[in-house]
């Protein structure tokens, strides 16, 4: 007992010297966050007024505009005070948010951004717009997106706010200096459009209830759609297959790059175990999905065809691929020319019936994987829905979906390129 007691006594002298340390640093401790603060603070002033100040999760703006009761702020004020950068570059007349290890890309009357990392894509609740020479994004850029991105919780503060209508705003081309953000490409002579009718063959893809095959319905809207966009001067469209043979993923986009196309977008149906689910859908490729509807179909679509007979090992080498700079190119494009098409759907396909629009989505559809050049995939409809299975084996409302995919390309070919195109 005397010994063991004896050794337990010697401990705490030992002890004591590194206890009092710890008690110093936990008492001072509580005092650093004030002091750089403070610190913020102070050259904060000293940087000059108006410029946006990170406090932790808390962000300052010296001003904001309310349009529609939605407030916008400055993007540069707030991304500078989270350490960040904008950039603009010249040629695309895309913004780019350089963030941590994130790279954001968006443009000006465009609700939906990309992450330059992974090729995945956001959309904010309403498009940034330029005012008094600054680019204006939503509220919710910071407090959702970025906040997101970020792990954090952001909160906003603003000193000054002014009220403005949609109409009073200035042009993006008027506010910036006069240059035109976008499109801001050479308008080209001649444009090559590459059309895919999925499936075809023995693969007959999705089948109706009342009958109607998906390879064949897919087919006839590629031969129309044909028709339509090469009523423009210019316009030439070629065809992946043009009768019911069966034609392998790669060889899809080996016919668009020889072609030298411009843009190629792949036609299909859709179909789900649920039957109330329907509505027109423009996918666009990333290697992750936006929801589990969107996994589901692209499994779906990819079966059959593995990675290596695409030229990837893992999901991880198409991901590096996806970040490589020509490649960011195109998804800032494909992401334009899927928010085009899906805009005048919504125009020309109202919703009815308890149908669903669903906008734009991503996945890793492996069509899409070796195009060089911008590319979506539409599901023009869901043959799983009783009525929507009805309304696509009509050529009437076939006419419908034709106009909506035209009008969207030519609306992408006008900002995109100057290409004179009718409305």
């Amino acid at each position: 007992m005397d010994a063991e007691g004896f050794r337990e006594g010697a401990v705490i002298p030992r002890l004591f010297p590194r206890l009092l340390v710890v008690f110093l640093l936990l008492v001072q401790i509580p005092n650093l966050p004030a002091q750089g603060k403070a610190a913020g603070r102070n050259s904060g002033v000293a940087q000059g007024e108006g410029r946006s100040r990170a406090e932790g999760e808390r962000l300052h703006f010296s001003s904001a505009v309310v349009v529609g009761g939605a407030r916008f702020l400055p993007l540069a004020e707030g991304i500078a005070a989270l350490g960040g950068r904008v950039a603009q570059e010249p040629l695309s007349g895309r913004i780019v948010v350089t963030l941590a290890a994130d790279r954001l890309a968006l443009a000006p009357e465009s609700r939906y951004l990309v992450r330059l990392t992974d090729g995945s894509v956001a959309q904010m609740r309403a498009a940034p717009f330029y005012e008094g020479g600054r680019l204006l994004v939503p509220e919710g850029f910071f407090t959702r997106i970025v906040a997101r991105r970020l792990g954090l919780s952001i909160e906003v503060e603003v000193a000054e706010v002014a009220t403005a209508k949609a109409g009073d705003l200035p042009s993006p081309a008027a506010s910036s200096g006069g240059m035109e953000m976008a499109p801001s490409l050479p308008s080209p002579s001649a444009m090559t459009i590459v059309l895919d009718a999925g499936h075809g063959g023995e693969d007959s893809g999705a089948v109706g209830r009342n009958g109607l095959l998906e390879k064949d319905l897919v087919l006839t809207l590629v031969l129309k759609l044909k028709t339509e966009l090469e009523r423009e001067a210019g316009i030439e469209v070629v065809l992946t297959r043009k009768d019911d043979t069966f034609l392998p993923l790669p060889a899809r986009t080996k016919i668009a790059n020889r072609s030298g196309g411009s843009l190629f977008l792949s036609i299909h149906a859709n179909a789900s175990v649920n039957r109330k689910v329907s509505g027109f859908e423009t996918y666009i490729l990333a290697t992750r999905t936006s929801d589990r509807e969107s996994r589901r179909l692209a499994e779906q679509e990819n079966a059959g065809t593995s990675l290596e007979e695409i030229g990837y090992a893992t999901l991880s080498d198409l991901e590096r691929i996806l970040a490589d700079l020509s490649q960011e190119e195109r998804s800032i494009a494909s992401t334009l020319l899927a928010e085009e098409i899906q805009k005048a759907a919504s125009m020309l396909l109202p919703a009815r019936g308890g149908r669903r629009l669903s906008g734009i989505r991503q996945a890793p559809f492996y069509v899409l994987v070796g195009a060089r050049m911008p590319a979506a995939l539409i599901e023009v409809g869901y043959l799983s829905h009783p009525e929507e299975a009805r309304r696509l084996a009509t050529p009437a409302y076939q006419e419908r979906i034709v106009r909506a995919i035209a009008r969207g390309v030519r609306r992408y070919l006008a900002r995109r390129y100057r290409f004179p195109t009718t409305p």
